[in-house]
């Protein structure tokens, strides 16, 4: 009964850290706590493919593929803290050309971790409704590099309240809920290695760039009342909208999320045959969005 005992481990006995990266293929030690995190996944892709001849309904041979890892993890609250915002932001690219922030995650459960590096974040979403126990949530995914044994890590966390929905408004309308995304478009790109020393930093089947593609945003408000004009108009209106939580009482901070360049995308309404509200929906597209604290 032991032995079966030691073979199940449950989420408490989770693991996950993680620390930036100066340069790609840099292996370092996590050892930042994470934001509360609600759960999280790692999917090794070995990309097997069959190789197909004539004279045979049988694969003549199995051939590995291109290696990469896809992350995700899911947040039960937003925390308002400077160390969470740093993970959060992790989605956001900087310099020129822009590029995003490698990172190590550190994962595992109490008896063995192991890292991934090389990660990057694509894409982020965020969302809430109204309601007095409703609060931000988040998810963030992307991609990394290669999966080695880790460093035995205890578990710790940011140590910060999460956003409530009830604590924040909005700068123009009157929401029932709202969503929105962040991504990159990155992809895993491969090349035929050149000589020793040059730029690729590959060591077996991994990609060797991890590049940014459009920079995509958009969401969606839902709403009790028409709002937002006429969507067939020549010219539609151009928003900057903020949606900020407020600083009810220590230790709480502010935190604000502000778009930029926001147009509709289209309006719903949803007559409902029983008792629920009559709400519309209106899709968004912008051009950038900002969380920070206040």
């Amino acid at each position: 009964m032991a032995a079966q005992q030691d073979a199940i481990r449950r989420g408490g006995e989770g693991r996950l850290l993680y620390i930036t990266q100066a340069t790609q293929a840099e292996q370092v030690t996590p050892d930042l706590p994470m934001p509360f995190w609600a759960d999280f996944s790692i999917r090794e892709l070995a990309n097997t493919a069959e190789v197909r001849s004539g004279g045979s309904r049988t694969a003549v041979e199995l051939e590995e593929g291109m290696y990469g890892v896809e992350w995700s993890v899911r947040f039960p609250k937003i925390q308002a803290d400077a160390a969470a915002l740093a993970f959060y932001n992790l989605v956001v690219a900087s310099g020129s050309p822009e590029e995003c922030t490698f990172f190590t995650f550190c994962y595992g459960d109490d008896r063995a971790q192991y890292t991934i590096q090389d990660c990057k974040c694509d894409n982020r979403t965020l969302e809430g409704a109204a309601g007095e126990t409703e609060w931000l949530t988040g998810t963030m995914s992307g991609f990394g590099g290669m999966v080695r044994a880790g460093t035995a890590a205890a578990q710790t966390y940011i140590d910060a309240p999460g956003l409530a929905m009830h604590e924040s408004a909005h700068s123009a309308w009157e929401l029932s809920r709202f969503r929105s995304s962040y991504s990159n478009g990155l992809r895993m790109t491969p090349v035929i290695a050149g000589p020793t020393g040059g730029p690729s930093t590959r060591t077996s089947r991994e990609w060797d760039y991890m590049t940014e593609g459009n920079k995509t945003i958009e969401g969606e408000y839902g709403l009790f009342a028409y709002q937002g004009g006429d969507v067939n108009g020549a010219c539609l209106t151009t928003y900057a909208q903020v949606l900020t939580f407020t600083e009810k009482c220590t230790p709480y901070e502010g935190v604000t999320l502000t778009w930029a360049g926001q147009k509709l995308s289209g309006r719903d309404l949803n007559i409902p045959g029983d008792d629920s509200e009559i709400e519309w929906t209106i899709p968004w597209l912008g051009t950038n969005e900002t969380l920070a604290m206040v």
